[in-house]
Protein backbone atom coordinates (compact mmCIF):
# COMPACT_ATOMS: atom_id res chain seq x y z
CA UNK A 1 0.00 0.00 0.00
CA UNK A 2 1.18 3.64 -0.21
CA UNK A 3 2.10 6.06 2.23
CA UNK A 4 -0.52 7.36 4.79
CA UNK A 5 1.17 10.18 4.96
CA UNK A 6 -0.39 12.72 3.11
CA UNK A 7 2.46 14.88 0.75
CA UNK A 8 2.12 17.52 -2.06
CA UNK A 9 5.45 19.07 -3.91
CA UNK A 10 4.02 20.68 -6.21
CA UNK A 11 6.08 19.18 -8.60
CA UNK A 12 3.51 19.45 -11.77
CA UNK A 13 2.93 22.92 -10.91
CA UNK A 14 6.50 24.15 -10.67
CA UNK A 15 7.71 22.45 -13.76
CA UNK A 16 4.60 24.44 -15.53
CA UNK A 17 5.36 27.67 -14.05
CA UNK A 18 9.37 27.40 -15.18
CA UNK A 19 8.14 26.40 -19.00
CA UNK A 20 6.03 29.16 -19.24
CA UNK A 21 8.84 31.69 -17.99
CA UNK A 22 10.70 30.62 -20.70
CA UNK A 23 8.57 32.77 -22.77
CA UNK A 24 7.38 35.35 -21.09
CA UNK A 25 10.03 38.21 -22.37
CA UNK A 26 9.62 37.56 -26.54
CA UNK A 27 9.31 41.10 -27.79
CA UNK A 28 8.33 41.96 -31.38
CA UNK A 29 9.21 45.01 -33.72
CA UNK A 30 7.37 46.30 -35.72
CA UNK A 31 9.30 47.90 -38.78
CA UNK A 32 8.94 50.38 -41.87
CA UNK A 33 8.30 48.99 -45.06
CA UNK A 34 11.86 49.02 -46.58
CA UNK A 35 12.67 46.94 -43.02
CA UNK A 36 14.88 49.82 -41.73
CA UNK A 37 13.27 51.98 -38.90
CA UNK A 38 11.72 50.56 -35.99
CA UNK A 39 8.12 51.36 -35.53
CA UNK A 40 6.91 50.34 -32.53
CA UNK A 41 7.64 46.75 -29.87
CA UNK A 42 5.87 44.94 -27.68
CA UNK A 43 5.88 41.97 -25.69
CA UNK A 44 4.29 38.75 -27.06
CA UNK A 45 1.82 37.54 -23.94
CA UNK A 46 1.95 33.96 -23.08
CA UNK A 47 -0.97 31.95 -21.03
CA UNK A 48 -2.00 28.61 -20.24
CA UNK A 49 -4.36 27.44 -22.80
CA UNK A 50 -5.07 24.37 -25.78
CA UNK A 51 -4.52 25.34 -29.14
CA UNK A 52 -8.64 23.99 -29.74
CA UNK A 53 -10.21 27.20 -26.88
CA UNK A 54 -7.49 29.74 -27.59
CA UNK A 55 -8.46 29.54 -31.39
CA UNK A 56 -12.32 28.74 -30.54
CA UNK A 57 -11.86 32.23 -28.72
CA UNK A 58 -10.36 34.20 -31.53
CA UNK A 59 -13.24 33.44 -33.93
CA UNK A 60 -16.10 33.66 -31.01
CA UNK A 61 -16.74 37.39 -32.44
CA UNK A 62 -16.12 37.30 -36.34
CA UNK A 63 -16.95 41.04 -36.58
CA UNK A 64 -13.66 42.62 -37.72
CA UNK A 65 -15.43 45.81 -36.05
CA UNK A 66 -15.24 44.79 -32.79
CA UNK A 67 -13.63 47.46 -30.07
CA UNK A 68 -12.09 44.59 -27.99
CA UNK A 69 -10.59 41.72 -30.16
CA UNK A 70 -8.22 39.58 -29.32
CA UNK A 71 -4.90 41.35 -30.13
CA UNK A 72 -2.36 39.35 -31.91
CA UNK A 73 0.38 38.22 -31.74
CA UNK A 74 0.07 35.65 -28.65
CA UNK A 75 1.51 32.91 -27.22
CA UNK A 76 0.00 29.44 -24.90
CA UNK A 77 1.24 26.61 -24.17
CA UNK A 78 0.06 23.55 -22.61
CA UNK A 79 1.07 19.82 -20.72
CA UNK A 80 0.10 17.35 -22.96
CA UNK A 81 2.18 14.39 -21.54
CA UNK A 82 3.54 12.19 -18.49
CA UNK A 83 5.52 9.10 -18.83
CA UNK A 84 8.22 7.68 -17.03
CA UNK A 85 11.72 7.69 -18.03
CA UNK A 86 13.56 4.78 -17.38
CA UNK A 87 17.02 5.60 -18.83
CA UNK A 88 17.31 8.19 -16.19
CA UNK A 89 16.17 5.60 -13.16
CA UNK A 90 18.77 6.94 -9.87
CA UNK A 91 19.19 4.44 -7.11
CA UNK A 92 16.13 4.95 -4.44
CA UNK A 93 18.54 4.58 -1.65
CA UNK A 94 19.92 7.96 -2.41
CA UNK A 95 18.40 10.45 0.15
CA UNK A 96 18.59 13.94 1.03
CA UNK A 97 18.32 15.24 4.48
CA UNK A 98 17.35 18.09 6.83
CA UNK A 99 18.04 18.77 10.55
CA UNK A 100 14.26 19.18 12.32
CA UNK A 101 13.59 22.40 13.33
CA UNK A 102 12.25 20.88 16.91
CA UNK A 103 14.41 18.24 17.64
CA UNK A 104 18.53 18.09 16.43
CA UNK A 105 19.58 14.54 17.70
CA UNK A 106 16.87 13.39 14.25
CA UNK A 107 16.92 14.44 10.44
CA UNK A 108 14.11 14.35 7.86
CA UNK A 109 14.88 12.93 4.49
CA UNK A 110 13.38 12.17 1.28
CA UNK A 111 14.79 9.07 -1.21
CA UNK A 112 15.79 8.91 -4.47
CA UNK A 113 13.92 10.99 -6.82
CA UNK A 114 11.79 9.33 -9.75
CA UNK A 115 12.12 10.38 -13.54
CA UNK A 116 9.85 11.49 -15.63
CA UNK A 117 9.35 13.47 -18.62
CA UNK A 118 6.29 15.94 -19.22
CA UNK A 119 5.28 16.77 -22.70
CA UNK A 120 4.78 20.22 -23.53
CA UNK A 121 3.21 22.61 -26.63
CA UNK A 122 4.06 26.18 -27.48
CA UNK A 123 1.23 27.46 -29.68
CA UNK A 124 2.24 30.91 -31.53
CA UNK A 125 -0.32 33.11 -32.89
CA UNK A 126 -0.21 35.77 -35.47
CA UNK A 127 -1.48 37.65 -38.47
CA UNK A 128 1.53 37.47 -40.63
CA UNK A 129 4.72 35.28 -41.63
CA UNK A 130 6.94 37.97 -41.11
CA UNK A 131 5.31 38.22 -37.28
CA UNK A 132 5.82 34.42 -37.00
CA UNK A 133 9.61 34.32 -37.79
CA UNK A 134 10.54 36.87 -35.75
CA UNK A 135 8.92 35.21 -32.63
CA UNK A 136 10.26 31.32 -33.82
CA UNK A 137 13.85 32.94 -34.52
CA UNK A 138 13.96 34.00 -30.67
CA UNK A 139 13.61 30.83 -29.46
CA UNK A 140 15.27 28.21 -31.22
CA UNK A 141 18.83 29.54 -31.24
CA UNK A 142 18.55 28.06 -27.39
CA UNK A 143 17.26 24.80 -28.04
CA UNK A 144 20.00 22.61 -29.22
CA UNK A 145 18.16 20.21 -29.61
CA UNK A 146 18.00 21.13 -24.93
CA UNK A 147 17.43 24.05 -22.55
CA UNK A 148 18.88 23.90 -19.10
CA UNK A 149 16.92 25.21 -15.97
CA UNK A 150 17.53 24.78 -12.46
CA UNK A 151 14.71 23.73 -10.14
CA UNK A 152 14.53 23.38 -6.30
CA UNK A 153 11.77 20.87 -5.70
CA UNK A 154 11.30 20.62 -2.58
CA UNK A 155 10.96 23.61 -0.07
CA UNK A 156 13.08 22.92 3.45
CA UNK A 157 15.52 20.89 1.39
CA UNK A 158 18.75 22.06 -0.03
CA UNK A 159 18.27 20.16 -3.25
CA UNK A 160 18.27 21.45 -6.87
CA UNK A 161 18.38 19.49 -10.46
CA UNK A 162 19.23 20.58 -13.53
CA UNK A 163 16.18 19.76 -15.59
CA UNK A 164 16.71 19.41 -19.37
CA UNK A 165 13.97 20.98 -22.42
CA UNK A 166 14.23 19.19 -25.56
CA UNK A 167 12.74 21.04 -28.81
CA UNK A 168 11.20 17.68 -30.66
CA UNK A 169 9.37 19.50 -33.24
CA UNK A 170 8.59 22.47 -35.02
CA UNK A 171 5.24 22.91 -36.87
CA UNK A 172 3.62 25.61 -38.89
CA UNK A 173 0.05 26.09 -40.42
CA UNK A 174 0.23 28.32 -43.13
CA UNK A 175 -3.11 29.67 -42.53
CA UNK A 176 -6.27 28.66 -40.52
CA UNK A 177 -9.52 28.23 -42.24
CA UNK A 178 -12.52 30.25 -39.75
CA UNK A 179 -15.64 31.56 -40.36
CA UNK A 180 -16.42 33.60 -43.25
CA UNK A 181 -14.92 36.97 -42.69
CA UNK A 182 -12.41 36.09 -39.95
CA UNK A 183 -8.91 37.65 -40.46
CA UNK A 184 -6.46 34.97 -41.40
CA UNK A 185 -4.27 33.41 -38.71
CA UNK A 186 -0.65 31.71 -39.08
CA UNK A 187 0.39 29.17 -36.35
CA UNK A 188 3.26 27.72 -34.98
CA UNK A 189 3.19 24.50 -33.06
CA UNK A 190 6.73 23.80 -30.68
CA UNK A 191 6.63 20.63 -28.87
CA UNK A 192 8.50 20.07 -25.97
CA UNK A 193 9.97 17.04 -23.84
CA UNK A 194 10.99 18.50 -19.62
CA UNK A 195 13.08 15.79 -17.94
CA UNK A 196 11.91 15.87 -14.59
CA UNK A 197 11.70 13.96 -11.19
CA UNK A 198 9.39 13.33 -8.91
CA UNK A 199 9.88 12.51 -4.88
CA UNK A 200 7.78 10.70 -2.41
CA UNK A 201 6.82 11.10 1.00
CA UNK A 202 9.41 12.30 3.32
CA UNK A 203 10.64 10.31 6.48
CA UNK A 204 10.99 12.69 9.65
CA UNK A 205 12.35 10.31 11.98
CA UNK A 206 15.58 9.31 10.88
CA UNK A 207 18.29 9.42 13.67
CA UNK A 208 21.77 11.35 13.48
CA UNK A 209 24.95 8.80 13.08
CA UNK A 210 27.32 9.90 15.88
CA UNK A 211 29.68 6.83 16.20
CA UNK A 212 30.65 4.12 13.68
CA UNK A 213 32.88 1.61 14.68
CA UNK A 214 34.10 -1.31 12.44
CA UNK A 215 35.98 -4.46 13.73
CA UNK A 216 38.01 -6.60 11.20
CA UNK A 217 39.13 -10.26 11.88
CA UNK A 218 41.18 -12.90 10.40
CA UNK A 219 38.61 -15.37 8.93
CA UNK A 220 41.52 -18.54 9.06
CA UNK A 221 42.15 -17.81 12.97
CA UNK A 222 38.85 -17.89 14.97
CA UNK A 223 38.95 -14.67 17.36
CA UNK A 224 41.80 -13.05 15.47
CA UNK A 225 41.71 -9.33 15.78
CA UNK A 226 43.20 -7.49 12.86
CA UNK A 227 41.91 -3.63 12.90
CA UNK A 228 39.93 -1.23 15.00
CA UNK A 229 38.51 1.06 13.44
CA UNK A 230 36.17 3.88 14.80
CA UNK A 231 34.71 7.03 13.27
CA UNK A 232 33.01 10.17 15.45
CA UNK A 233 32.47 13.82 14.60
CA UNK A 234 34.57 16.57 15.62
CA UNK A 235 33.04 17.97 17.62
CA UNK A 236 30.94 15.08 18.90
CA UNK A 237 28.11 17.53 19.48
CA UNK A 238 27.62 18.68 16.12
CA UNK A 239 24.80 18.65 14.67
CA UNK A 240 24.07 17.75 10.44
CA UNK A 241 23.95 21.76 9.92
CA UNK A 242 27.42 22.84 11.46
CA UNK A 243 30.71 22.90 10.34
CA UNK A 244 32.18 19.84 11.36
CA UNK A 245 35.24 17.38 10.28
CA UNK A 246 36.04 13.58 11.40
CA UNK A 247 38.02 12.06 13.89
CA UNK A 248 39.34 8.41 12.87
CA UNK A 249 40.88 6.06 15.56
CA UNK A 250 42.47 2.91 13.73
CA UNK A 251 44.14 -0.03 15.89
CA UNK A 252 45.93 -2.53 14.25
CA UNK A 253 47.27 -5.76 15.41
CA UNK A 254 50.69 -7.27 14.18
CA UNK A 255 49.14 -10.16 12.52
CA UNK A 256 48.96 -9.61 8.46
CA UNK A 257 46.46 -12.42 6.64
CA UNK A 258 43.58 -12.90 4.70
CA UNK A 259 40.98 -10.75 6.87
CA UNK A 260 37.27 -9.81 6.52
CA UNK A 261 34.83 -7.56 8.51
CA UNK A 262 32.72 -9.54 10.88
CA UNK A 263 30.66 -7.18 12.72
CA UNK A 264 30.32 -3.22 12.99
CA UNK A 265 28.44 -0.90 15.33
CA UNK A 266 26.67 2.32 14.86
CA UNK A 267 26.03 4.76 17.12
CA UNK A 268 23.13 7.38 17.13
CA UNK A 269 23.03 10.57 18.63
CA UNK A 270 19.96 9.09 21.08
CA UNK A 271 22.60 6.61 22.48
CA UNK A 272 20.88 3.65 20.66
CA UNK A 273 22.90 1.34 18.70
CA UNK A 274 23.04 -0.67 15.58
CA UNK A 275 24.88 -3.70 14.68
CA UNK A 276 25.44 -5.91 11.82
CA UNK A 277 26.92 -8.68 10.73
CA UNK A 278 28.98 -9.11 7.38
CA UNK A 279 30.79 -12.64 6.69
CA UNK A 280 31.10 -12.14 2.89
CA UNK A 281 34.70 -12.37 3.13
Amino acid sequence: MFSTNHFYHRIIRKNVVAFGNLFNNITMLKYSKDGTEEHGRQTVPVSYSGKENFVSRLFAEPELAKATQIQLPRMSFEMTSLSYDSSRKLSKFNTVTKVNANDENTVSKVYGPVPYNIGFELNIYVRNVEDGTQIVEQILPFFAPDYVITLNYLDGYDISLDVPIQLDTVDYIPQYEGPELTPRILIWTLTFTMKTFFFATEDSTAKIIRKVVANTYDYDIANTQYVYQEVVPDPLTASANSDYGFTEIIQEAPFIGNFEVTDSTILFADNSTLSADDNDG
